[in-house]
């Protein structure tokens, strides 16, 4: 390897003997002229390298192997989540996936769905999921009954074809406003593509689930034929 010495000007000074090549037509400085050749290529590509900023060595000529380069993440800015959270914005709460959806059958096992409590009349109540008008609503199912119930649009909802939530390990995170913690349980989405969460409260003593709609910032429950919102209410969290 034949070192030589490039300013910024771009100019050579070798530390060899000046001379000419053998065709005698322009000076070489004493290299070989297919060396010379390479050096006078490698000064160009430096001069360019130092146009644009770039700093090259050139005092080696080296083959070298391309690499990737792995982008930065940008942290989570917590805070901003939580403010976005709070004023039902688009930011969504981190997913964990283990549950399944399951169409309601009546030889269901019982024990493995999600109870939510009792309802008025002393029946069990249990986490499920219909369609209504295009939206994937959650629902509070009573399974002796065989029927869920949603909310939509003002009014409660009746409906005899829809799923229920199978188990994994869950708890109930109390939050408010429009407010979703993180590993909240997705039970549908609206015909917009808002996603909606599990939620649950109580109401004239009686413990109800329905949606939690961030975009409006409350806990929408169907009740005695009318959808009723809460702004504080509990979310369905995967542990």
């Amino acid at each position: 390897m034949i070192a030589a010495e490039i300013t910024v000007s771009g100019l050579f000074a070798p530390r060899t003997q000046t001379g000419r090549s053998m065709s005698g037509s322009h000076e070489t400085h004493g290299f070989p002229e297919s060396i010379y050749r390479e050096i006078l290529i490698q000064g160009v590509k430096l001069r360019e390298n130092l146009v644009a900023g770039t700093y090259a060595d050139a005092r080696t000529t080296t083959t070298t192997t391309p690499t990737t380069t792995l982008t930065a993440l940008t942290p989570v800015d917590e805070a901003a989540d939580e403010a976005t959270f709070a004023r039902g914005g688009d930011a969504e709460p981190r997913r964990r996936r283990g549950y399944k959806w399951v169409r309601w059958s009546s030889y269901a096992d019982r024990n493995m769905m999600i109870s939510i409590g009792r309802d008025l009349d002393g029946m069990n109540l249990v986490v499920g999921r219909a369609m209504h008008q295009s939206d994937m609503l959650p629902a509070k199912v009573k399974p002796d009954h065989g029927v869920a119930y949603v909310s939509h649009g003002g009014a409660e909802h009746m409906k005899h074809d829809f799923e229920v939530l199978m188990p994994a390990h869950f708890n109930w995170i109390r939050a408010g406003h429009g407010h979703v913690p993180e590993y909240a349980v997705e039970a549908g989405r609206t015909a917009n593509g808002e996603m909606l969460y599990v939620g649950r409260t109580y109401h004239n003593g009686a413990p109800c689930v329905g949606k939690v709609q961030r975009s409006h910032g409350v806990l929408y429950i169907p009740f005695d034929g009318k959808e009723i919102p809460y702004r504080e209410y509990e979310v369905l969290v995967q542990c």
